[in-house]
């Protein structure tokens, strides 16, 4: 497992609830609609497009995010799980249905966290945030992730807090700077048949 970068090593409870405050963000639903699609009804909201809707001018960009993401082995740690959830939440590629974040997430949650993420289908396409990634061949990557138990956050031999940290980088065919995110959330983790699972999330 990598080393939590120095930035998120200073990370305390407190400091993740100021940057929950000062964000205003607290979220256990969808990935932010600037990376992935929205998924709030709006009047506008239109359906993600196919694959034979893209423009066909621009520079191949084929990484699928389904292929990259790997669920960790049974018995991993909750460093592990949290890390591997961060990316599988996140992750994102235009060639990828716009909610298919929410099988790769499902996997890593407990069962009332993934069915909320199951609920998010019903009618849903990606909406214009999406939309935009598409049409520009967009594939946004999770990359140096890092993750901690604070030392002063309560625990149990079931039930876990974790903070986690990376950063996020997306590129496009189409030649679309997207400037780079870093992300910070604090993850509760629980074990559902022995195995560390994500029970909800506060960015």
């Amino acid at each position: 497992m990598r080393g939590i970068p120095v930035k998120y090593k200073q990370l305390s409870a407190v400091g993740i609830l100021f940057l929950l405050l000062a964000s205003g963000c607290t979220s256990n639903t969808a990935p932010a609609a600037s990376i992935l699609p929205s998924t709030s009804a709006t009047p506008n909201e239109v359906t993600a497009p196919t694959r034979s809707d893209q423009p066909s001018t621009l520079p191949p960009l084929t990484t699928t995010v389904t292929s990259t993401i790997t669920v960790p082995p049974s018995g991993a740690d909750p460093q592990t799980v949290a890390m591997a959830w961060l990316i599988a939440y996140r992750s994102a590629s235009w060639e990828d249905d716009a909610l298919a974040w929410i099988n790769r997430a499902s996997a890593l949650a407990t069962p009332p966290l993934a069915a909320s993420y199951e609920a998010l289908r019903a009618g849903k396409g990606g909406g214009i945030a999406w939309n935009e990634f598409a049409a520009n061949h967009c594939v946004a990557t999770v990359t140096d992730t890092g993750a901690v138990i604070p030392a002063e956050a309560p625990r149990t031999d079931s039930t876990v807090a974790v903070q986690v940290g990376a950063t996020l980088v997306t590129a496009c065919g189409s030649g679309k700077a997207v400037p780079k995110e870093e992300l910070a959330v604090t993850l509760t983790l629980t074990k559902v048949d022995n195995q560390w699972k994500v029970a909800s999330h506060d960015f």
